[in-house]
């Protein structure tokens, strides 16, 4: 985070180039970072996570997975919540109250 945090959007843009809308991510990961400033600042709950602008809950679950912490939910993406009804395994179109049948 250190580093990073003196990073400017530029010197990433070679890193995350291929990534779709990497401008605006480059954008997210200074600011994240000139936020947290230090590894041992970044939170390690899902509401302190997706504080951070660019975080939403799908990202902040995989952090805390990765962190060892768990989880709230499953880590699902936007297809999952626009194909799972249709198939009829689940209900609903919020992610946050997305159920099983």
């Amino acid at each position: 985070m250190k580093a990073l945090s003196k990073a400017t959007e530029e010197t990433l843009f070679p890193f995350i180039s291929k990534v779709r809308n990497f401008g605006n991510k480059a954008k997210w990961l200074t600011e994240i970072a000139k936020t947290i400033k230090d590894d041992k600042n970044i939170p390690l709950t899902h509401e302190g996570l997706t504080a951070l602008k660019g975080i939403g809950s799908k990202s902040a679950n995989v952090i805390l997975r990765e962190a060892g912490k768990p989880a709230e939910g499953v880590i699902v993406d936007l297809h999952v919540v626009r194909v799972a009804p249709r198939l009829g395994i689940a209900t609903g179109a919020d992610p946050k109250k997305l159920k099983s049948r």
